[in-house]
């Protein structure tokens, strides 16, 4: 009997609608930040291997089309960073292709 008295009063209507809306807000805002950290990363992560891609390009062209390849399995920025370092010093293509190698994630 209370129940549905208290279901039926505007007042607690009203706070119920208001409640839903801002769980709304909130969940929409929450939702919108996750995206735009996401696909922050997600372009960084791009930016880094194209700046791999291309520095692989330019030194070892032989390399460039399985390298480019294997380059966008790496997600790691931090391993995308260390593979840059490696490739700028690196001596020959096959020491290049080495430290491709040790970068991919294992399957």
């Amino acid at each position: 009997m209370w129940d549905s008295l208290l279901e039926q009063d505007p007042w607690i209507q009203k706070m119920r609608r208001e409640e839903r809306e801002q769980g709304h807000l909130t969940g929409l805002t929450e939702g919108h930040l996750t995206g735009l950290t996401e696909g922050h990363l997600t372009g960084l992560t791009e930016g880094v291997q194209n700046a791999v891609i291309n520095l692989l390009s330019i030194r070892f062209p032989a390399l460039a089309q399985q390298g480019t390849t294997d380059i966008r399995r790496i997600q790691s920025i931090d391993d995308l960073n260390h593979l840059l370092a490696e490739l700028v010093t690196a001596p020959n293509e096959i020491a290049a292709q080495r430290s491709i190698l040790a970068f991919l994630p294992q399957e």
